[in-house]
Formats: structure tokens, sequence, C-alpha cells
């Protein structure tokens, strides 16, 4: 049991109507000029009858091989083609990245509470972030209902290459207090939060312009009162960043 918390073209088909005329075996005087036709009017759109308005301007000539698709685009191409480009580093990577380093630095069997992703300063330039764990004891108490230990360890994970580096935390060992289990959703809207903060330390987004999303980090500091004051401890700047009204 683990504690994690860190989602036509157109066709247009023309059909030639061609006159049949009948030719007699006698000769014909030779032809007059036809007298000039007469103007057809247009409907109401300026248009006249059999026109077809509002052509599909961005259909491709087909008949023309710069306009043909490359094979590379198309379900079943080239298999030796380069895979799309990586979509950077994810909440979901830092997690999957940062439990398998806790594994193997801690118990893998004892229960634990990882920290969202947090920045390793504030402002970041060190385009890096980091979790904390902390380890739990059940309570006997029939509930889930658990005794939490000071942080223990450390992952730091860079968003450029994912590098990890995990590292046991020294300090005092006395006991946080007691939390509840949090039952975290999909949509939990840290999930959102952190991606931002991991854009921000990137520098693919601004601080303030994620704003909105980073005080998200705020319910989960909250709703974790005793690690929440650890971590705020810890993390004073930035913390004080995510709850100033902007």
């Amino acid at each position: 049991m683990r504690m994690q918390l860190a989602l036509g073209g157109i066709s247009v088909s023309c059909v030639l109507l061609i006159g049949g005329l009948g030719c007699s075996k006698a000769a014909q005087p030779p032809p007059s000029t036809p007298p000039e036709p007469a103007p057809v009017a247009s409907d109401v759109n300026g248009l006249r009858p059999g026109e077809i308005g509002n052509e599909y301007v961005g259909r491709e000539d087909q008949s023309d091989p710069a306009n043909k698709s490359d094979t590379n685009t198309t379900t079943g191409g080239d298999p030796d083609a380069a895979p799309p480009p990586d979509e950077g580093l994810t909440t979901a990577k830092v997690h999957a990245l940062a439990n398998a380093a806790l594994d193997e630095l801690l118990d893998p069997d004892a229960i634990r509470l990882v920290t969202p992703a947090l920045p390793t300063e504030w402002p970041p330039t060190s385009g890096k972030v980091m979790v904390l764990a902390y380890p739990l004891e059940p309570m006997p108490t029939g509930v889930a209902k658990y005794r939490c230990g000071p942080a223990v360890a450390k992952v730091t994970i860079s968003v450029a290459d994912g590098t990890v580096q995990a590292e046991k935390v020294a300090g005092k060992r006395k006991s946080l207090g007691t939390i509840e289990e949090q039952r975290t959703r999909v949509d939990d809207p840290i999930f959102a939060a952190e991606q931002a903060l991991i854009d921000v330390v990137a520098g693919t987004r601004k601080p303030r312009k994620a704003h909105y999303l980073l005080e998200r980090y705020i319910k989960w500091i909250d709703a974790y009162a005793n690690v929440g004051k650890d971590v705020t401890k810890r993390q004073s700047a930035f913390v004080t960043f995510v709850r100033e009204p902007l």
C-alpha cells in the first residue's frame, strides 16, 4: 500500500450532355452563324444555374505530386520513421521516477507519503524539482489513520533530461503527528498544479501566468496539515508565492 500524490474535399460529378444530331446524305447548306445566346438569369446569389458556389478552397490537387501526402504521416507508413518528439517531463513521469528511486533507497514495502513535486528553490534556477518522502505507521484504530514521521528521503529530478538523485534526509526523528488518508482522484487539481510547476521550472511558463494553477498547492498543504507545516518551512518562499493573491 502506498499513498502517493504527487488525466473533404467536395467531390463534384459533372455530366456532359451531348445532343445526338441526325445527318442525312443530302448536301446541306453551309451553317450560318448562330445568334448570340440570350443571357441567362442569375439567382439571388449572383450564380447561374448549374454553377457551384462556396468552393472548397483547401482541397488539394491530387494530380500534383507535390501535394501528395508523405507516407510517414499516414497509418502504416515507413516503420523506420522517427518517433514523434518527446512530450517532456510530466507529473506522472516525476512520480514514477521518484518512487522507483525511493524503492531502492528505502524499504519498498514500508508505507510512505510522497509529496507533490516541489521546486528545489524559488524562484527556480536549477531546472530541477523534488519530492519528499515521509514514513507512515498505521494507527490501531481500524480507520485509515497514520502516525507520520519526519521526512526521511528527498528525490531530485532534472526537468531537462529526467536525471534522478535520491538521498536520505537527516534531522530530528520527532513524529509530526497523525494524518488521515486522503482519497486522490485521477483529475485531482494538484496534478495540474504540479505540471504547471514543472513547466515553470523548465522555463516554458512564467510563474505569474501559472499562479492560478500553482495556488492549488494550498489545498494539499492544508489537507495534510502536519506534513503541510513541514513543507511550508522547507518551501517558505514558494508557499508564500502561491498564497499571495494576484
